[in-house]
C-alpha cells in the first residue's frame, strides 16, 4: 500500500511508457518539492515563532510555491514550467539569504545547493545558462555592495571565497551531468535498436506463420486430392462422391 502510494506521488501518476529523462526530472522535482516544503514550513514556523518574521515569511512563501508546483505538475504534466518555477523560487530564496545573511549568518551555505539542483533538472546546456546567470547575479550584487549602493551581510573576501568554491562544485557537477546525459543517450539508442530488432523479429514470425498455414493448406489439399472419389454413370449422371471430394472445394 505505502510503496504504491509513494510511487504514485513521486511519479505524479505518469506511467513507465514515458522517456527515461522525463521520468528522472519528474521524480527529482517531486522529491525536491516534497522535502523542500517540509523544510520550508518547518523552518518558517520556527523562525516566525522566534520573531524572525521576514525570513520566516520567505520560507513559508517558498513552501506554498512548492505545493502549487506539485499540483501543477500532476494536473498538466508541464515539467518545463514547474522546473522553471521551482528553480526561480529557489534562486530568489538563496539571493535573499545571501543579502540578509539568513539565520545566524548561515544563508550563504544554501548557495552550494544550486549546482546540484540546476544541472540535474536542466542538463548540461540549460544548467550552464542558469549557472552563468547566477554567477552574474552574485557578482552584480557584490559590485553594488563594493560601490556602496547595497549593503551585503558578508564581506567581499568571504563572497569571493564562496564563489570560488561554488565554481569548483559547479565544474564537478557539470562533469557528472555530462556523464548522465551520455549514459541516457546510449540507453535510449539501445532501446531504439531493440525496438527495431523486435519489430523485425515479429514481422519474420508472422511471415513464417503465414507460410506454415499455406503449406498446411496445400498438404491437406494434396491428401484430399489423392483420397477424393466421385462415381458417375455411363450417361454422366452423378451417383456418389466421398467427403474428400467435397473438401477440394473448400
Amino acid at each position: 500500500m505505502l510503496p504504491t502510494l509513494w510511487n504514485n506521488i513521486i511519479t505524479s501518476g505518469f506511467g513507465p511508457d514515458r522517456p527515461r529523462s522525463f521520468m528522472r526530472r519528474v521524480k527529482f522535482i517531486n522529491a525536491l518539492s516534497l522535502f523542500g516544503l517540509c523544510f520550508c514550513f518547518g523552518f518558517g514556523a520556527l523562525r516566525l515563532a522566534t520573531g524572525q518574521f521576514l525570513v520566516g515569511a520567505v520560507d513559508v512563501a517558498l513552501g506554498v510555491l512548492l505545493v502549487v508546483n506539485l499540483v501543477i505538475l500532476r494536473r498538466t504534466g508541464s515539467v518545463g514550467l514547474v522546473t522553471n518555477l521551482n528553480v526561480s523560487g529557489l534562486i530568489v530564496l538563496v539571493m535573499f539569504l545571501f543579502v540578509s545573511g539568513g539565520s545566524g549568518g548561515t544563508g550563504i551555505f544554501w548557495s552550494y545547493f544550486l549546482p546540484l539542483v540546476i544541472f540535474y533538472l536542466f542538463g548540461v546546456r540549460g544548467g550552464l545558462s542558469w549557472m552563468a546567470a547566477i554567477f552574474l547575479l552574485y557578482l552584480s550584487l557584490s559590485l553594488l555592495d563594493h560601490a556602496g549602493a547595497l549593503s551585503l551581510f558578508y564581506s567581499f573576501a568571504t563572497i569571493m571565497q564562496m564563489l570560488a568554491i561554488l565554481l569548483l562544485e559547479s565544474l564537478i557537477v557539470l562533469f557528472y551531468a555530462r556523464e548522465i546525459e551520455r549514459e541516457e543517450g546510449l540507453i535510449e539508442r539501445h532501446n531504439e535498436e531493440l525496438g527495431r530488432t523486435n519489430a523485425s523479429l515479429q514481422n519474420e514470425i508472422a511471415q513464417r506463420q503465414r507460410a506454415e498455414e499455406e503449406l498446411l493448406r496445400i498438404s491437406k489439399a494434396v491428401r484430399s486430392t489423392s483420397d477424393a472419389m466421385i462415381v458417375a454413370g455411363t450417361d454422366g449422371r452423378y451417383i456418389f462422391s466421398n467427403k474428400a471430394f467435397y473438401d477440394l472445394f473448400k
